[in-house]
């Protein structure tokens, strides 16, 4: 039989130990680990070297974090997180990172996660804007004999004008939101289309001027970019812990 371990969701600050009506990995009970005011959540599951990063199991876990944030300030856990024991827990975790755990509950007291991703509704309108924007590719285009060479620096000349228009749009809609968010953190884009993938960290008292801005864009390039908005979420952007 496999040595029992503890999973990790999130910490939070309590001082007594608690138990939490939420089912965890294979449905395992949710409760505390607790030291001087500080608490890790866990659940018991058989300790592995590596736990599944099935849809089921990421569900989960996000879904116990979820729950955990309607009552408390959280720093998230990264998915798979598991130790063979309480001791670590408390020693390891709880008491040894005690004063890096503080200042993180500091910066992220009554605040969410808000995910942002906005992207152009059609690629092509912006490759054109981008050709009439250069005289080196309107040139080449009435060119009959384009040599291979000159179709390379074309494609790496639109490649910089795409990324300079990236930033110019994308510097538009941060400028329009910063001043409603406390920080922001920016991701990689994943498609060419994309223009940014970032994260906020915002008061809960602000979530609605938040999506109210997030509104007010839509209306705005409606037919220019598309949005895509997720939250409240844990902060992992804004949590780094190492352990």
């Amino acid at each position: 039989m496999a040595q029992q371990g503890k999973y990790l969701y999130c910490l939070i600050r309590e001082k007594q130990p608690k138990k939490f009506n939420i089912s965890g990995m294979e449905g395992k009970d949710i409760y505390t680990i607790n030291k001087n005011g500080l608490a890790m959540v866990v659940s018991d599951l058989p300790f592995q070297e590596e736990i599944l990063a099935t849809r089921a199991n990421l569900l989960c876990h996000e879904k116990v974090m979820e729950e955990i944030m309607k009552e408390y300030d959280v720093i998230p856990i990264s998915f798979g997180t598991i130790v063979q024991t309480k001791e670590e827990i408390i020693d390891e975790i709880l008491k040894e990172k005690r004063a890096e755990l503080e200042k993180l509950f500091q910066v992220l007291a009554g605040k969410i996660e808000l995910g942002l991703k906005a992207s152009w509704v059609d690629m092509k309108s912006v490759f054109q804007e981008i050709a009439k924007s250069s005289p080196i590719i309107q040139q080449l285009k009435k060119s009959k004999n384009v040599s291979y060479q000159e179709r390379i620096s074309t494609g790496e000349l639109v490649g910089k004008l795409l990324e300079s228009r990236r930033d110019a749009e994308k510097e538009k809609i941060l400028k329009y939101l910063e001043a409603v968010a406390e920080d922001f953190k920016e991701n990689k884009v994943l498609a060419d289309d994309m223009i940014l993938n970032t994260a906020f960290l915002v008061r809960k008292n602000k979530e609605k001027e938040f999506d109210r801005k997030i509104n007010e864009l839509g209306v705005k390039y409606e037919k220019r970019i598309k949005f895509a908005y997720v939250g409240p979420l844990p902060p992992f952007n804004f949590a780094k812990i190492s352990f």
